[in-house]
């Protein structure tokens, strides 16, 4: 396994190197390496390591934040919470409903978060509540 895990790592670094001498770039950059993770893995399991890398490179850049900036990273969650709980109260008010469901919520995401940023939240609390059901 150790084995195949280096040879596809020196395939996509070659890869990377290569797309990134023929756009005359002196250093390899995440963009080399994903097309070259596109290029070589087929299919799902290329959007899936091209996925996973992602997460990884977010959850280590998380983990080395200085707590400033941490600080303000919760402030802007809890400052879009609230306007999304504050959204969802008036469309339930607006709807008659004494209390706020999950389409309200679903709603005031929309609403509040552009594009493809409101698709993504909407798509993973809709698995967060899956996991919740599936774990009481």
């Amino acid at each position: 396994m150790d084995s195949f895990v280096k040879d596809i790592f020196e395939h996509i670094a070659d890869e990377a190197s290569r797309l990134a001498r023929s756009t005359k770039r002196a250093t390899i950059t995440s963009r080399e390496i994903q097309t070259a993770v596109r290029l070589l893995l087929p299919g799902e399991i290329g959007k899936h390591a091209v996925s996973g890398a992602t997460k990884a490179i977010i959850r280590y850049t998380f983990r080395h934040l200085s707590q400033k900036t941490v600080s303000i990273l919760d402030s802007f969650v809890k400052d879009i919470f609230e306007r999304i709980a504050d959204e969802a109260s008036r469309l339930a008010r607006f709807t008659k409903c004494s209390t706020i469901t999950t389409r309200e919520i679903q709603t005031a995401v929309r609403l509040l978060l552009p594009g493809e940023i409101g698709k993504h939240a909407e798509s993973e609390a809709t698995k967060a509540i899956i996991r919740y059901t599936v774990c009481r």
